[in-house]
């Protein structure tokens, strides 16, 4: 059974804050979304996410998702944990076992405090595991206000759909990054174009979708 603490210790005590990208030397952000209405920007930033996701996690057999909500302290209320439960049932995702679950204070504010929750993820239920993140800016139904990660300990590679706009992707296997890096350049956040080029050595994208 995968535990937070077994995460934290193969990709970092900072694997579940919010801005993953600045707080590892070397990882990777998309840049999801591409304007104009909303129902194209949710379209079109799932489209890129799962072809990204699915790419980058292919044949793998040790697929987890994890979740953070944040609480009112120390101890997380019956009424958070149910309420994460139902939209992660909603969402038509898995739930956690008891024993995965953990409470945490924020490494950036000491009055913040969250919940981490870890449960085995099929390659069938990506799709799915997008949806949160990237609808919740849209109130897009079934609901889950939480924080998304995807993961194989295996493969060494750890996903966090911010929101509809961007994604960011970590992890030891730095062979695998760069591997993402050449096939997905073209989606790549381009603010941030430089600094993964001087990571991964710039090269023209190979990837198959047209973009």
């Amino acid at each position: 059974m995968l535990t937070p603490e077994m995460i934290a210790k193969q990709f970092g005590a900072e694997w579940c804050e919010s801005v993953l990208f600045h707080s590892y030397p070397q990882a990777l952000r998309f840049e999801l979304s591409a304007g104009g209405h909303r129902i194209d920007q949710f379209l079109v930033a799932h489209k890129r996410a799962l072809a990204v996701v699915q790419d980058s996690f292919r044949d793998v057999d040790d697929l987890h998702l994890a979740v953070k909500i944040f609480i009112e302290s120390k101890t997380p209320g019956v009424v958070s944990l149910l309420e994460c439960f139902r939209g992660l049932r909603d969402c038509g995702l898995p739930l956690p076992h008891r024993d995965t679950i953990r409470t945490s204070q924020s490494s950036y504010d000491e009055e913040v405090w969250y919940s981490v929750m870890v449960m085995r993820l099929r390659q069938s239920e990506l799709a799915r595991a997008l949806w949160p993140p990237l609808g919740l800016d849209h109130m897009t139904e079934p609901l889950l206000v939480a924080c998304i990660y995807i993961l194989s300990p295996k493969l060494g590679i750890l996903v966090h759909p911010y929101d509809d706009r961007g994604m960011d992707i970590i992890g030891p296997n730095k062979s695998k990054l760069k591997e993402i890096y050449s096939r997905h350049r073209s989606w790549l956040l381009p603010h941030n174009l430089d600094a993964m080029d001087r990571s991964f050595g710039k090269t023209d994208s190979t990837d198959g979708d047209g973009h």
